[in-house]
């Protein structure tokens, strides 16, 4: 029998952090130092809802809208625990303006070639809240 999406996320983290564990401690650096980043930017709200289920809690998308979609989506999850999203790769001029109202710029870059006059990352803490009549913060 083939595991749901859930049991297969949930299996493959745990496969990742016995390996992240096994490199810090072969190291010497501290396996809770580590961050593990999951990529979001190829599936929906649900299976990121799945994903945090399982205790993934960082996330990375490249794409603002999409970003912007899945932190509505999860407005409406007052079950799920807070997660992070960082904002990777280049961010265009023109998407810009859908990530410079709703997120504070990060201290790194997770971008190799960022261009100067635009933020190459940008990381928004999610906490759900409830729900509200007005989108604004």
């Amino acid at each position: 029998m083939e595991d749901s999406y859930e049991e297969a996320l949930a299996r493959r983290s745990g496969e990742i952090m016995e390996r992240i564990e096994a490199a810090a401690r072969a190291n010497g650096r501290d396996p809770g130092d580590i961050r593990l980043v999951a990529v979001s930017k190829t599936v929906g709200p649900e299976e990121l809802f799945s994903a945090i289920r399982v205790g993934y809690r960082h996330f990375a998308e490249n794409r603002p809208q999409m970003l912007n979609a899945k932190l509505e989506a999860l407005k409406t999850r007052s079950d799920l625990p807070p997660v992070d999203f960082d904002l990777i790769g280049n961010l265009q001029k023109t998407r810009s303006s859908a990530a410079s109202g709703s997120f504070t710029p990060s201290a790194h870059c997770t971008s190799p070639k960022p261009s100067p006059p635009v933020p190459c990352a940008v990381r928004r803490s999610f906490r759900p809240r409830p729900r509200r009549t007005s989108c604004s913060r």
